[in-house]
């Protein structure tokens, strides 16, 4: 006669009961037996703990308050010689572990200054309200040009500049109204070309560059940059530089 459904309930709780209790007594005898060490110290000190691994010079343990390491040093005899404690293995090891935490201190302040230093550069470069303003104003004075080198220096070349204005023919009924027109000497900062070569780009306004002839004398002409935040730069700087501080330069050819 099959139970009412009532009884099949109670009989299936029973069952879910008896086996958690079996797999709690199961555990417990499984665990029952499984204890922490003891390690007694010189000083009669005793350490609880579950042995994680030996190294050359010393213990370390698994407590109870964290993971701790022993010295050898501070064990007895029998427990130095049952793990296999070699005082020159020991010292070579603390040798080899204080190198490697100085390399790790000497990369880490490496970092440290290597970050320093960018965030010191990014600082620098980073403009004013007013050098963005500048630099709105130089960008729109720019000019497509041909210089030609007359001379290069350690900063830059002595240029003869040249723009094309006008625009070509685009039918035949049209006419081509291009024309090259000298727009004199100049200097161009960071231009690096040999002395009769032809550079072709866009020049930025940067102020005026002064420099002194061998002979004394002082000379001026408009200056140029290949960015318009360098033209920024340049063109501050020539306004901040006196004229005991510009280098004495030939004159262009």
């Amino acid at each position: 006669m099959r139970p009412f459904p009532r009884d099949r309930a109670v009989l299936l709780c029973y069952r879910q009961t008896m086996k958690k209790w079996l797999w709690l007594g199961a555990f417990t005898i499984l665990t029952s037996g499984v204890s922490a060490e003891d390690f007694k110290l010189t000083n009669g000190q005793i350490v609880k703990g579950d042995l994680s691994r030996v190294e050359p010079d010393g213990l370390v343990l698994v407590t109870d308050s964290g993971i701790e390491k022993i010295s050898f040093l501070l064990l007895p005899e029998e427990t130095r010689k049952l793990y296999g404690f070699d005082l020159k293995k020991a010292d070579e090891f603390r040798a080899q572990q204080a190198a490697m935490r100085q390399k790790a201190l000497e990369l880490q302040s490496a970092a440290i200054r290597e970050r320093a230093a960018r965030v010191e550069v990014f600082q620098q470069n980073q403009l004013s309200l007013e050098d963005q303003q500048r630099r709105v104003k130089i960008e729109s004075e720019a000019i497509k040009a041909t210089a030609s080198i007359d001379r290069g220096t350690s900063k830059g070349a002595f240029v003869r500049i040249t723009t094309q204005t006008g625009r070509a023919a685009t039918t035949l009924l049209d006419h081509d109204t291009r024309a090259t027109v000298s727009v004199g000497e100049g200097y161009v900062y960071e231009l690096r070309a040999a002395d009769v070569e032809t550079w072709q780009g866009k020049l930025y306004p940067a102020g005026l560059y002064t420099y002194t002839t061998p002979s004394g004398i002082e000379r001026t002409m408009r200056a140029y940059a290949l960015t318009s935040d360098a033209a920024v730069i340049y063109e501050k700087s020539a306004t901040t530089t006196s004229s005991a501080e510009r280098p004495a330069v030939p004159s262009p050819k």
